[in-house]
């Protein structure tokens, strides 16, 4: 099984709506079998089910494999070092996850099989 592990995404907010990320993602999971990350949005989740079709418990399985260190089910227990990726948090928590506490650094496991 081969294994795309994205690590992150960012396109300016000057092409967002464009479909530039999903066409992006597109080319990085090309010849993998899987699509696997940790993240606390919702919005990558979304652009993930794109490009490949979520599997939970595949993303149990993978969850070793893409480095993920505190497992409680589906999240990675303050993966990013007990705080929030983003800076603005009031500004970003309209997309965060609604699985544990991503203001304390927790993060979704996402997993699923490339369209």
């Amino acid at each position: 099984m081969k294994i795309t592990h994205l690590e992150g995404i960012m396109v300016s907010e000057k092409y967002q709506g464009t479909g530039l990320s999903t066409e992006i993602l597109r080319r990085a999971v090309a010849g993998s079998d899987v699509l696997a990350f940790h993240t606390q949005s919702k919005k990558m989740i979304g652009l993930a089910r794109r490009v490949a079709t979520e599997d939970l418990e595949l993303a149990i399985e993978v969850a070793d494999d893409i480095g993920t260190r505190n497992r409680e089910g589906l999240i990675d227990v303050k993966r990013y070092g007990g705080s929030c990726l983003y800076g603005d948090k009031a500004r970003f928590a309209e997309s965060a996850i609604e699985e544990g506490d991503w203001q304390q650094g927790d993060a979704r496991i996402f997993a699923g099989r490339v369209k």
